[in-house]
């Protein structure tokens, strides 16, 4: 395994722990759930919004490039527009709780 690769799989497993150590510690100070009923439906709303835009790109941007007469595509296009829609998702969810 090359160490680009070793680094990503770090940060992607530092990354996903991290908000479930500092909900599981601000759950504990409180002892309230931080969420109600109206929250996670403005989530869910937010959520397939931005599921529905980023698909609807995506199948768009797949579309233009095929027209441009490529028949491959990178890989490295396929994880940003993956990273972009994570991050996406992750605001949707910190303005789905304020």
């Amino acid at each position: 395994m090359q160490t680009e690769y070793l680094f990503m799989v770090i940060a992607f497993i530092v990354a996903a722990l991290v908000p479930y150590f500092f909900k599981r510690r601000l759950r504990k100070k409180t002892g309230l759930p931080e969420t109600d009923e109206r929250v996670l439906h403005q989530f869910q709303k937010f959520t397939l919004f931005i599921v529905c835009i980023i698909s609807i790109s995506g199948v768009l941007a797949l579309g233009i490039y095929t027209l441009l007469g490529h028949d491959t595509l990178q890989i490295n296009y396929i994880w940003l527009f993956l990273l972009l829609l994570i991050l996406s998702l992750s605001v949707g969810a910190f303005l789905s709780k304020r």
